[in-house]
């Protein structure tokens, strides 16, 4: 889990907690955190359908601004995210795995991460 932050003219998302899913292609956030940017209105936005294990499933596209909430700081860019119906927001492999070098100790429950210096 990551904690994050959208920010989308202006506005910004409340510091929310994101599920790494080294499955999945496409960072994808619940549709109600659109509101909260004051996006009212998804369907004005392009549309990609991802394949889960529940189906397909239809997210909007939107570009903003996602901000990493780091031990060391923060970090914030511009890329573009999805919203859904889904049960929980989603940290895919998009992003996360193009702006970070990833390493998993399941034993002791820990994420190491390193910004990609590439």
């Amino acid at each position: 889990m990551f904690e994050v932050v959208l920010h989308w003219n202006q506005t910004s998302t409340p510091h929310v907690f994101g599920l790494l899913d080294s499955g999945s292609m496409r960072t994808i956030f619940k549709a109600e955190l659109a509101n909260v940017l004051g996006i009212t209105d998804l369907h004005r936005f392009p549309t990609a359908t991802i394949s889960t294990g529940g189906g397909p499933l239809v997210a909007h596209l939107v570009d903003l601004e996602l901000e990493f909430v780091l031990d060391e700081g923060s970090n914030r860019f511009a890329c573009q995210v999805g919203f859904a119906h889904i049960p929980r927001h989603v940290l895919g492999r998009d992003i996360v795995f193009s702006k970070y070098t990833l390493a998993f100790d399941e034993r002791a429950q820990i994420v190491y991460y390193r910004e990609f210096q590439g």
